[in-house]
């Protein structure tokens, strides 16, 4: 399963640097610069840092609205009968949406940095389903997540991600340690299912 499309990527790399040379040249041509271009060529790596800030901030949301679209679209052709869903918009991790479908054993799968590809598998065809966190200091987390291996690469999804450790005792926590448990025991009955 694909996370990354490096195409997508670096679609968006050029959109940054030509949207941060065409905002040094408007200011440039704001504070009467005789030549905007040159200006605005060398005001680029502020305002690059400053759109690249700016889309830091909403890039889950944007990417995150396209993934649930695709998702959407491509869910009722492929007719997903009973499934579950579970969405990671984990700030520090890349965004995903996956859907699990008990009847028909499949697994659909849209990651937010590869959007418009809707991704399906045969929960037959993974291994090694298991739940998890990371320890951190004095016992406590911030990542608990589900993974398991599809053609031997690990495709990991947090349910709880957090900048500081939580106990593991904490509400936060046990919730994400359920619904990382719940999603195993679903991926783990998609794979009884036929087609």
């Amino acid at each position: 399963m694909k996370k990354i499309d490096v195409k997508f990527l670096l679609l968006q790399g050029v959109i940054l640097i030509v949207v941060s040379i065409v905002a040094g040249m408007i200011a440039a041509i704001a504070y009467g610069s005789e030549d905007p271009f040159v200006v605005g060529f060398r005001l680029m790596p502020l305002f690059f840092f400053l759109v690249l800030m700016v889309y830091c901030a909403f890039a889950n949301k944007i990417l995150g609205t396209i993934a649930k679209k695709t998702m959407r679209k491509n869910v009722e052709t492929e007719h997903f009968e009973q499934s579950s869903t579970f969405t990671s918009d984990g700030a520090f991790t890349i965004g995903t949406i996956v859907k699990i479908d008990e009847i028909t054993g499949r697994i659909a799968y849209v990651s937010y940095w590869n959007p418009f590809e809707f991704q399906v598998i045969q929960a037959k065809e993974i291994t090694n389903i298991k739940s998890s966190y990371k320890k951190g200091p004095f016992g406590g987390t911030n990542y608990v997540y589900f993974e398991f291996y599809y053609k031997n690469k690990r495709l990991r999804i947090p349910t709880f991600i957090a900048n500081n450790i939580y106990s593991m005792k904490s509400q936060e926590v046990l919730e994400g340690i359920s619904k990382a448990d719940a999603f195993c025991d679903i991926l783990t009955s998609a794979q009884k299912a036929g087609v």
